[in-house]
C-alpha cells in the first residue's frame, strides 16, 4: 500500500495513556466477572446435548425459534453437514433414564408440531421411538398372523430396524415399508404412526465433566503461552519474549473482558477461538520484531523508541491490510454466518483489533519502558575542550 509507504507517525508517544486504557477495560471486565460470573455454555457448565434427525432439511433459525416458544430459551442449536441433523444443547440436567426420556419426548414434540407441523394422532405414539425388541414384544403380544408362537415376529422387526437404520434414524412411512408383511403393518397402524422426528442420541455431560473442561482448556492456553514465549526468546531475547507473552495475555484478557460484557457464553469453540486470536497476534508482534533487530543493526546510536516507531511505520501498510482483510471477512461472518459462528465470529473480531493494537502499544511498548528505567544508560559525550595553549597562539597569529 503505497500511501503508507513513507509515513513519520510517533506510535510511542502515546503509550502511556494506549496502556491506561487496556488496564482499565481488563479491570472492569474482571470486575464483572466477579460480580456476576462467566457464562459458561454446556460444555462446561453440564447438561444435555441431544441429537436430532428429520425427514427433509430444516432451518436452524426455525429450529431455534420453536424451541425458544417452547419453553428452552437458553438452548444452543448447531447443524451439521447433513441438513436433516441438527444438535441441540440444552443447559438441563438429567441424571436418570426416566429425565433424560422425558426431555427428549419433550423436544422431539416441539420439534415435532413447530417445526414440521405435524398433527399427532390422539392415543398413538411415534413408532421411530420404539427399539426393535419392544417392536417384536408388541407384535407378539397383538398377534397379527395368529400363531401364537413366541419369537415368530422377531425377523419383522429386525426388516423394520433394518429399514430405520437405511433411513439414518428414521422409519419409512408404513406405505413405503418395503418387506413388512401387511398384516404386520396393520397391526403397528393400530397403536403407532411414524413421525419426521427422531431424537437419535442422547448424551448428558455433568459438572464435574465441565470443571474438567474448564480447567483442561485453561491449561491449553497457558502451555500455548509458555511455548511461545520460549520459541520467542530463542528467537529473540528473553525481554522480548516475557513482551510478546504480556500482550498476548492481554488479548486474551480483552476478548474475555468483552465476552463478560456482553453475556456471551464461553465454549470449546470459543477456546479455540482465543488460542486462533494467540497465534495471530503473536505472528503480528514477531513480523514488527524482525523489523526492529534489522533497524536495530544500522541504528545503534538512535533510541530504541525511535527505532522501533521507524519499523512500525515501515510495516505499517502489511499490518493495515492483514488486518483489514481479516476483520473484513470477520465482521461477514459475525453479520451473515448465523448463531452457530457468531460468538466465535466476535471473539475473533475482539481479538484481531486488539492483537494489531497491542504489538504497538503493550509489545513495544514494555520493550521501549523497560530500557528507559532499567537499561545501560549510554554516555553523553563531553563537549570538545581547545586546549589553552592553542587559543593564544590563534590569537596572535591573527593579530
Amino acid at each position: 500500500m503505497d500511501f503508507f509507504k513513507d509515513t513519520k507517525i510517533d506510535f510511542l508517544k502515546w503509550k502511556i495513556p494506549a496502556m491506561l486504557v487496556s488496564l482499565l477495560i481488563i479491570i472492569a471486565g474482571l470486575v464483572v466477572i466477579w460480580q456476576k460470573g462467566l457464562k459458561y455454555g454446556v460444555d462446561f457448565s453440564g447438561g444435555t446435548a441431544i441429537q436430532v434427525k428429520f425427514r427433509k432439511p430444516v432451518s436452524l433459525e426455525a429450529v431455534r425459534k420453536a424451541l425458544k416458544d417452547g419453553g428452552f430459551p437458553d438452548s444452543g442449536v448447531q447443524g451439521f453437514s447433513d441438513p436433516t441433523q441438527i444438535l441441540v444443547r440444552l443447559p438441563q440436567k438429567v441424571s436418570s433414564e426416566d429425565q433424560i426420556g422425558s426431555l427428549s419426548n419433550k423436544i422431539s414434540e416441539i420439534l415435532s408440531t413447530r417445526v414440521m407441523n405435524e398433527t399427532v394422532p390422539s392415543g398413538k405414539e411415534d413408532l421411530n421411538k420404539l427399539t426393535q425388541s419392544q417392536i417384536a414384544n408388541y407384535l407378539q403380544l397383538t398377534d397379527p398372523w395368529g400363531t401364537k408362537t413366541p419369537g415368530t415376529y422377531a425377523p419383522e422387526a429386525a426388516k423394520i430396524q433394518s429399514l430405520k437404520v437405511t433411513g439414518t434414524g428414521l422409519v419409512p412411512p408404513f406405505d413405503q415399508m418395503k418387506g413388512v408383511d401387511p398384516k404386520v403393518i396393520a397391526s403397528l397402524q393400530q397403536k403407532y404412526y411414524v413421525g419426521d422426528v427422531a431424537i437419535l442420541s442422547v448424551e448428558y455431560v455433568g459438572p464435574q465433566v465441565g470443571a474438567e473442561l474448564r480447567g483442561q482448556a485453561t491449561l491449553a492456553v497457558i502451555w500455548s503461552l509458555i511455548g511461545l514465549l520460549i520459541y520467542v526468546w530463542f528467537r529473540f531475547q528473553l525481554l522480548w519474549g516475557v513482551s510478546a507473552i504480556i500482550c498476548l495475555a492481554h488479548d486474551v484478557l480483552i476478548a474475555l473482558a468483552f465476552f463478560a460484557f456482553t453475556g456471551r457464553e464461553i465454549s470449546l469453540t470459543i477456546i479455540a477461538a482465543f488460542l486462533t486470536i494467540v497465534g495471530y497476534s503473536l505472528n503480528d508482534t514477531i513480523v514488527i520484531y524482525d523489523r526492529v533487530r534489522d533497524n536495530l543493526k544500522a541504528m545503534r546510536t538512535q533510541p530504541l523508541q525511535n527505532v522501533i516507531n521507524l519499523s512500525v511505520n515501515q510495516m505499517l501498510g502489511r499490518t493495515i491490510l492483514t488486518t483489514g482483510t481479516v476483520v473484513a471477512v470477520v465482521i461477514v461472518l459475525y453479520l451473515f454466518g448465523g448463531e452457530v459462528i457468531n460468538d466465535f465470529a466476535f471473539a475473533m473480531l475482539v481479538g484481531v483489533i486488539s492483537g494489531a493494537y497491542s504489538t504497538i502499544y503493550i509489545a513495544s511498548a514494555l520493550i521501549v519502558m523497560y530500557h528507559e528505567h532499567f537499561g545501560k544508560k549510554k554516555p553523553v559525550p563531553a563537549p570538545a575542550q581547545v586546549p589553552t595553549k592553542t587559543k593564544t597562539k590563534a590569537k596572535a597569529q591573527k593579530a
